[in-house]
C-alpha cells in the first residue's frame, strides 16, 4: 500500500499527540507539540495560620466569703485590675496572694473606682453578707490563739539572738586584749 520507507503523519486530535506511522508499523517517536501535561501530586498551599500561645489561666482564683490559708493565690491578673487590701499582696506580675487566714473580702474606698481585695481574719469585720458556717468560727479563735503563740515564740527568738550577739561581742573584745 505504501511504498517502502515512506512515512505517513496522523494527527491524534483527542489525546494532542501526533504520532508516526511508517511501512515497518507504528514509530516510537511521539511529538509533544500540543500536549498538555498534569501534575501527579497536588500541591499544598502556603497558609499564615498555625500558631497559638499557651493558656495563661488568668482570672480570680477564690471567690468572696471563701477561707484562705497565708500564700494562697487569689487572682491572677495582667495590670492591677484589682488591688491588695488589707492582709494581702502582690506579686511582681501583679498577682494578688493572702497573707493571713481568713475570709476573703471584695470592696471598694468611697470616691475611688478601685477595687480592693482583703483578707479578714477577725470574725467580728467580717461583713453580714457573707454567711459564716458555725464550724469556721472556732478556726478563728484558733487561728488567733496560734498567732498569739507566734507571736511569744518570735519574741523568744528575737531575744536569744540578740543574747548570743551580745556574747560574740564579749568574746570578740577581750580575745583581741
Amino acid at each position: 500500500m505504501f511504498a517502502n520507507r515512506t512515512t505517513l503523519f496522523i494527527n491524534v486530535s483527542k489525546i494532542g499527540l501526533a504520532s508516526t506511522i511508517t511501512s515497518h508499523g507504528i514509530g516510537g517517536v511521539f511529538s509533544l507539540v500540543g500536549a498538555i501535561r498534569c501534575a501527579t501530586k497536588k500541591s499544598g498551599g502556603s497558609t499564615r495560620n498555625g500558631r497559638d500561645s499557651n493558656p495563661k489561666y488568668l482570672g480570680l482564683k477564690k471567690t468572696a466569703g471563701e477561707m484562705v490559708i497565708p500564700g494562697n493565690i487569689l487572682i491572677r491578673q495582667r495590670g492591677t485590675k484589682f488591688h491588695p487590701g488589707k492582709n494581702v499582696g502582690i506579686g511582681k506580675d501583679h498577682t494578688i496572694f493572702s497573707l493571713a487566714t481568713g475570709l476573703v473580702h471584695f470592696h471598694t474606698v468611697a470616691g475611688s473606682e478601685r477595687k480592693y481585695v482583703s483578707v479578714i481574719n477577725d470574725p467580728k469585720e467580717i461583713p453580714d453578707k457573707y454567711t459564716i458556717k458555725p464550724h469556721v468560727i472556732p478556726f478563728f479563735n484558733e487561728v488567733q490563739k496560734q498567732e498569739l503563740i507566734d507571736q511569744e515564740e518570735r519574741e523568744k527568738v528575737k531575744k536569744a539572738r540578740k543574747e548570743r550577739k551580745a556574747a560574740r561581742k564579749v568574746h570578740y573584745s577581750s580575745s583581741s586584749n
